[in-house]
This record gives C-alpha cells, sequence and structure tokens, in this order.
C-alpha cells in the first residue's frame, strides 16, 4: 500500500521525484496516452484497472510498468497510488467513484481526478467525504488512436492546454503534471466546465461533421468519399497554418471575407437545388462569420453587409 502523499507540498517548481505515484481507473485512447506520457516524464505509474484486460495491459506496457501493476478491479488502484485518475468514459464516473468508495478506497494522503471536460469535480465528493482531495484534469486534446509508444504520447501533448478544477490543495499537482507532460494548465471553475467543453467540441467534433457535408458535396463532383476527404485535408491543414500564424480574423479567407455577393448566390443557389440541409448549415454558418468578415476589413462593410443579407432564412 502506498504511503499518505503531502498534497500541499507540492509546488510549480517541484521536480518529478516530488510528485505522488499515479494509477489509472480505464485504460482507453485517453488513458495509455497519459500514461505512457507520464512515465516518459519521470512520473512513476503504480496501478491501472479496466474492464479490458487487455487494454490495462497495454497501458502497462507503455507505461514501462510490470503486469502485476495491473488490478483486477478499480477499488485496488488508490491502495497502490497515491493520485488516482479515472480515465473511463463521462458516464462511468459515478460508477467507478461508487465503486471505490463502497471498498472504503479513499483516504488522506491520497487524491482523486477525473479526465472530463464537462463535469465538475463535485462528482468526486464520496472521496472528499473520506479525506482524498479531488479536482478534474482534462487534456484538451483529440484522441483518436492508441498511441504506438510513448514519444507518440508525448507528441500529442505537446502544447496543449489542460483544463483543471478541484480543490485548492491539489491543483499545485494538476499543475506541475500538465507542465511535465508540455502542455499549459488553465484553471477553470465547476460552472465554466461546460463552456469550455462546449468550445471543444466545436471546434473538434464538428470540424469533422464540416468535413463530411463538404465530401459529401465533393461526391457529387466526381470525388468519392475518401478522395473527397483526401483532397479537402491540405486545405483544412491551411486554414489551421492560417490562424496559428495569423489568429482571428485574419485568417479568414473566401467569399464573405471579400464581400462576394455574387459567388455566395451562386452557392446557395446550387444547394438550394441539390442539397438543402447544407444550404440550411451554409446559411447559419456565415451569418456566425459576418463579424469575423467585418473585423478583418471594415472599409469593406457595405460589400460584406450584402453578401450577408443572402445568408438569411429564405
Amino acid at each position: 500500500m502506498n504511503k499518505p502523499f503531502d498534497f500541499g507540498s507540492v509546488t510549480a517548481g517541484t521536480p518529478p521525484a516530488g510528485l505522488p505515484t499515479v494509477g489509472f481507473v480505464g485504460a482507453g485512447k485517453g488513458g495509455q496516452t497519459l500514461a505512457a506520457a507520464m512515465a516518459a516524464a519521470g512520473v512513476r505509474v503504480t496501478a491501472v484497472a479496466s474492464r479490458s484486460r487487455e487494454s490495462a495491459v497495454r497501458l502497462a506496457e507503455l507505461a514501462g510498468i510490470p503486469a502485476d501493476c495491473v488490478c483486477t478491479g478499480a477499488a485496488e488502484v488508490p491502495a497502490r497510488a497515491q493520485l488516482t485518475l479515472l480515465t473511463v468514459p463521462d458516464d462511468a464516473i459515478g460508477g467507478a467513484v461508487a465503486e471505490i468508495c463502497a471498498a472504503r478506497g479513499w483516504r488522506p494522503g491520497h487524491a482523486v481526478v477525473h479526465c472530463s471536460g464537462a463535469l465538475p469535480s463535485s462528482l468526486l465528493d464520496c472521496a472528499r467525504s473520506e479525506g482524498s482531495p479531488a479536482g478534474s484534469f482534462h487534456p484538451l486534446q483529440a484522441f483518436a488512436a492508441r498511441p504506438t509508444d510513448a514519444g507518440q504520447a508525448r507528441a500529442r501533448l505537446q502544447g496543449i492546454v489542460f483544463g483543471l478544477e478541484g480543490d485548492a490543495v491539489l491543483l499545485p499537482t494538476l499543475e506541475r503534471l500538465a507542465g511535465l507532460l508540455g502542455g499549459r494548465p488553465l484553471l477553470l471553475q465547476a460552472d465554466t466546465k461546460p463552456l469550455y467543453h462546449a468550445a471543444a467540441v466545436m471546434a473538434s467534433n464538428y470540424a469533422v461533421t464540416l468535413m463530411g457535408q463538404s465530401a459529401r458535396l465533393l461526391a457529387q463532383c466526381g470525388l468519392s468519399g475518401p478522395d473527397a476527404v483526401r483532397a479537402l485535408l491540405p486545405l483544412l491543414a491551411g486554414t489551421m497554418e492560417n490562424l496559428a500564424a495569423l489568429g482571428l480574423p485574419q485568417a479568414l479567407t473566401g467569399p464573405l471575407s471579400r464581400g462576394d455577393a455574387g459567388t455566395i448566390a451562386r452557392h446557395l443557389a446550387h444547394l438550394d437545388a441539390v442539397a438543402p440541409d447544407v444550404a440550411g448549415l451554409y446559411r447559419c454558418l456565415g451569418r456566425a462569420t459576418l463579424p469575423f468578415a467585418l473585423a478583418k476589413d471594415p472599409a469593406a462593410a457595405e460589400r460584406i453587409e450584402a453578401a450577408g443579407a443572402l445568408l438569411e432564412t429564405p
């Protein structure tokens, strides 16, 4: 059993040796990435539990720890680690916490965080009632594939934001972990987490949706689905580069940024005829883009507003 850890002793300058040992409940793509990156950064991973033993064993391999660190249940992890990360789906957090609470797994000197971007750390109040500080530690990154090695895991986390929320005594530890992983901590309040997560969903998940709708239009131009996506990827990559280099609103290009009413009218005429649902999406996004177009080129306000008039729902 791990001895209690003094979370109040951790500061931003504490070396990795001054951090708690870490265990994972959940061994999916996010958990494997975090475990591999933490181990590569010098943080000791000492336990993992998962519904899939295969996934748990893979996490142990990525973290460079022996197979006997794989636990038979979630309640074993706090006994083997000083900080437990719940890297399970949002809907499974409550069940994992309840399982460990029922086994009296939480105690002073041990801490727990979940990795949900949307949910508050109050989900962990059962652990708090047993003396365990609690919080949330959310990497603002998309994990669509499992890491192949620790180097790839670390690369996925470089420069990202970690959304942190929870007990004051625990936050310096979480800030230090974020920094060791190459990220930047963002301190959140519980009531702002839904906005934080909605921003992430719009920027990441809905970018996939827009790519799908764009590929659907290109399919009518002779490109199959995979070929359409490949054709659009350099355009999307160029937009990301422009955003990184120029920021908002200067990264905006296209007919609305130029006030090109004729092009927008042609777009909508064809969309209304062959893909009316996409036409509605085009209008909605266009209206949301108007403020950025005006901010980029205030001198072209009249032309941009004329183009914007075409975006009103017919």
